[in-house]
Formats: structure tokens, sequence, C-alpha cells
């Protein structure tokens, strides 16, 4: 995600994250299915700071 979003022009993300979507703590190790996870972001677009947390669940 960090070089795709890198390769667009007038992106500059700050940070990418995947936390545990329950406790918010970053993810370390492996994951299984049926994880409920947080996609963490921020980037700046323009003059503008955007942040936003997706929770997904693993297939």
């Amino acid at each position: 995600m960090e070089q795709f979003l890198a390769a667009e022009p007038g992106i500059a993300l700050e940070y990418f994250t995947l936390a545990d979507g329950r406790t918010l703590q970053p993810i370390t190790g492996q994951w299984s299915s049926g994880s409920l996870v947080a996609l963490c972001l921020a980037a700046h677009v323009g003059g503008v700071r955007l942040i936003d947390n997706v929770l997904v669940t693993l297939p």
C-alpha cells in the first residue's frame, strides 16, 4: 500500500498501519482467517491532511 500511494503524484503518505480491530494495537506476526483488522492511514493530499480508519474482517 505504501509503495502504491508513494507512486501517486500529490499524495504524501504520513503513515499506514495495520492494527487489531478490537484493541487498535499494531499487528505483529501472522493473522488468522476471521480476524478483525483496522487499516489506519494518514496522508497529505494537496494542502489537506486526511485521516481514515477502516475495519475489515479477513476472509
